[in-house]
């Protein structure tokens, strides 16, 4: 008669581990009232035991709440959840995110803007939005129990332990945003000049859009100019330009400020509005 030995193995549980990917956006400026922005990217790693399910899900707003209107969860382009902050806190119940067993899941976070004005927001609100601290082997998923995300065992059913393998203590440094009223962008023209001397040399071509609410507008106080070449004497006497018109000058640096310009005011650009502005400057020394 022939003897067969079985060896049978018992394991636990699986755990989860969460914090902020390294592909989680930085620090940046939103435009009050914008819609479906990419604020922050979670990233959940589950052990090698089984596939884990997160049921539950608590952010935190270490900003201002009244610039965000609404939180979002997706996957991919799929909606999974949308959420309010009160108290810098926002919960998602009702999940069923799935994190493979010795795999990952990313989720990203989006949000809404209030427009300037409304739920009390104020131009130069400032947010950040994150995964707090989070106990391990939690049961409950109450407000201030310090208990972040409920998750559960794909196979046994069970709670699982939340490790603390955030990289030291920590989920990793949320992004700052800051809401504006409007918020311009600067893109550089096909027919921005690329070489030549003179004492009024058009340098750079460029269009100034302003984002915001219709009625409102953006005024340019500075600007930065960044010299890199083989002149031995680099640009001065920078001159701005609106089409033809000369509205500022600069004696001799690279920042382009206001104040030094001719009006001494800025320049005012209306919401959704698009201008050309043009950076002149004297080139001898090349």
């Amino acid at each position: 008669t022939d003897a067969f030995t079985r060896t049978l193995t018992f394991v636990g549980s699986g755990d989860l581990s969460a914090r902020l990917a390294g592909s989680s956006p930085t620090d940046d400026a939103l435009v009050g009232g914008a819609e479906d922005q990419h604020v922050s990217t979670l990233r959940f790693n589950a052990d090698e035991n089984e596939d884990i399910i997160i049921q539950k899900l608590r952010l935190t707003n270490a900003g201002l709440d009244e610039p965000v209107g609404s939180v979002m969860l997706y996957d991919g382009a799929t909606l999974l959840g949308t959420s309010i902050f009160s108290g810098g806190q926002a919960e998602f119940t009702n999940l069923s995110i799935t994190v493979p067993a010795d795999g990952q899941k990313l989720i990203q976070v989006r949000v809404d803007t209030n427009e300037i004005g409304a739920a009390g927001a104020t131009s130069g609100d400032d947010f950040e939005i994150s995964i707090d601290g989070v106990d391990d082997g939690g049961t409950t998923f109450e407000a201030n129990d310090g208990i972040d995300i409920k998750a559960v065992g794909a196979s046994s059913g069970e709670i699982v332990s939340i490790t603390d393998a955030f990289s030291g203590g920590s989920p990793g440094t949320p992004g700052n945003f800051v809401v504006y009223n409007t918020l311009p962008t600067l893109a550089r023209t096909g027919t921005s000049p690329t070489s030549g001397g003179g004492t009024n040399v058009a340098m750079l071509e460029f269009d100034v859009t302003v984002e915001g609410p219709m009625g409102e507008s953006g005024i340019i106080e500075e600007m930065t100019v960044s010299f890199a070449g083989t002149c031995t004497t680099p640009p001065v006497d920078f001159r701005l330009f609106r089409g033809n018109t000369q509205i500022g000058d600069s004696a001799g640096d690279l920042t382009l400020d206001m104040s030094e310009f001719t009006n001494g005011v800025g320049e005012e650009i209306a919401a959704e509005d698009t201008v050309r502005l043009k950076i002149h400057a004297d080139t001898t020394g090349c």
